[in-house]
């Protein structure tokens, strides 16, 4: 991901007070400050604080001034107004310092306050970043997917002398569609990847017999969509794949004829291609940077080999990407009701309508989207090593394949289940249950109170600063390890106690509870620190 060195810095001044709320007017980016005034006891204030995946931060409140806060207390909330850290007198003196690696992008909240919300005065917040992960290096010629997306709505039509458009209508609503003009395969095909779109976009298809603003057909040779437009409002689309198409490339889900549905319906929504080709391209000639590829948008014509820097098995999209989700949320706003109980992705699915086959379509590169709920997702019954990724933007490999799994931004999935093979599980924010089978696995849990089951076999369970209170409900003495990576530096640093049947390991913001296991079993042995 590019990175200019050049970051211009802002000084953001509390004009009217800054409501302790997710409404607060005030927003700071990483270089900025923000000055303002806590006016009475218990007053807090809220600022809008945003963040991108991988980044560590570093976030100080200082009392300034003759008037200053003399005892300042800092609260870090995520997206989901979730609280995730607290600090006292992490700063210099009686000042606050919180220090945090984000593992999504997006906005998160800093709360300033005072020790016992019993000091007024004025302060500063500071915010300083480390740029974000070097190792392995960022690709100075990719694309981020807000960049990829901006492709998709403004950058290929400009590329043509045109501009963005969009039809009128917003999530909740509907458009109509004609697929009288295709024969039962293709009308099928075509109702899917309808399906497709409704699911990210929380717009819906109503089939009507004339006047459609979506008309669909299959009498040319090819795959091609056109729109009318007034200015930037589409006022009809038209959708053409040829039965010979169809004939050609298969009626599965997981084939190419349905992923041209989706491709070609996504152009009669809006969008263009991934790069400023069309018709044909070639990688490493018409493709203007180098992510270009089926895995970040399925408006992209390189597919996941052809393209040779991304790590990714060749497989059909079968969902919206990322990049065309945050695409379609510009052009069209962003739902907010889309499954919103507790639903299982993958095996076993919960989802509803064509998500509930995913599991069973291979080769498929899907992205998962939700906007509420416990949720899981289930791959137990795999044999093949899979590596799943609960945070969000980050790629997955599943069902025996490489970066074919990504989960929307600001979507959160809480757990995770794999199969037989040598499994990696690394949670998010939330409180994860993180469930390996059989295998050598490795599990992270990352920032919450997660529950951890390696299964059977030598697992290894992964710790860091921070990690909250931890369970690992099957660890095998002798067998199992528990690996430090920050948090602590030697056994030294660990207090190990019984607490009932269980044992409590203790470490620098966080615990491990090891259930039924006696803390007479437990020694250095178990543990590795990196």
């Amino acid at each position: 991901m590019f990175r200019d060195n050049h970051v211009e810095e802002a000084r953001v001044i509390e004009g009217g007070d800054a409501p302790y709320s997710t409404t607060t007017p005030y927003s700071i980016s990483s270089g900025d400050t923000f000055e303002g005034t806590l006016s009475f006891s218990g007053d807090k204030d809220a600022i809008k604080l945003e963040v991108e995946a991988g980044v560590t931060y570093t976030i100080s409140m200082d009392g300034i001034g003759s008037g200053g806060v003399s005892d300042t207390y800092l609260y870090l909330f995520d997206s989901n107004t979730n609280e995730i850290a607290t600090d006292d007198d992490g700063g210099s003196g009686r000042n606050s310092e919180i220090t945090f690696t984000a593992t999504s992008s997006g906005t998160y909240y800093i709360g300033a306050a005072s020790y016992n919300d019993r000091y007024t005065g004025d302060y500063r917040i500071s915010v300083d970043s480390d740029g974000g992960p070097t190792d392995p290096p960022t690709d100075p010629n990719a694309f981020t997917n807000d960049q990829i997306a901006n492709q998709l709505t403004d950058g290929y039509w400009n590329s043509n002398g045109r501009g963005r458009r969009a039809f009128d209508v917003s999530p909740g609503e509907s458009l109509t569609v004609n697929l009288n003009g295709l024969n039962s395969a293709g009308r099928e095909l075509a109702t899917k990847a309808l399906e497709a779109w409704t699911k990210v976009t929380g717009i819906e298809f109503r089939s009507v017999n004339s006047g459609a603003q979506i008309t669909f057909d299959d009498n040319d040779s090819g795959a091609y969509a056109n729109s009318s437009t007034r200015g930037s409002t589409i006022v009809s689309s038209t959708v053409n794949v040829s039965t010979g198409w169809v004939a050609r490339y298969g009626t599965g889900l997981d084939g190419y004829a349905f992923q041209t549905y989706v491709h070609e319906i996504g152009h009669a929504l809006g969008l263009g291609h991934a790069g400023n080709y069309n018709g044909s391209a070639t990688y490493g000639v018409d493709n203007h940077y180098s992510n270009d590829s089926w895995q970040g948008t399925i408006m992209s014509y390189f597919d996941q080999v052809e393209n040779t820097s991304v790590d990714a098995s060749r497989a059909y999209v079968v969902t919206p990407m990322i990049a065309d989700i945050l695409a379609m949320q510009d052009l069209y706003g962003t739902a907010t009701d889309l499954r919103t109980g507790s639903t299982v992705y993958g095996e076993n699915s919960t989802a509803g309508g064509y998500y509930d086959d995913i599991a069973d379509l291979n080769p498929a590169t899907f992205t998962i989207m939700d906007n509420g709920g416990t949720d899981s997702i289930n791959f137990s019954s795999v044999r093949a090593d899979q590596k799943i990724s609960l945070v969000a933007e980050t790629y997955s490999d599943v069902n025996g394949l490489t970066g074919n799994m990504t989960i929307m931004r600001d979507t959160v999935i809480e757990n995770a289940y794999s199969g037989s093979g040598n499994d990696e599980l690394i949670g998010n924010e939330a409180d994860n249950g993180l469930y390996a089978n059989a295998g050598n696995d490795t599990l992270e849990g990352g920032l919450g109170d997660d529950t951890l089951s390696g299964g059977s076999g030598r697992d290894t369970f992964v710790f860091n600063i921070n990690c909250g209170a931890d369970t690992i409900v099957d660890f095998s003495n002798g067998l199992d390890f528990m690996r430090f990576e920050s948090g602590a530096d030697s056994f030294a640093d660990l207090t190990i106690q019984d607490t009932g049947a269980d044992t409590l390991v203790s470490y620098d913001g966080g615990s491990i509870t090891l259930s039924g296991v006696d803390s007479s079993l437990i020694n250095a042995d178990d543990f590795t620190f990196v």
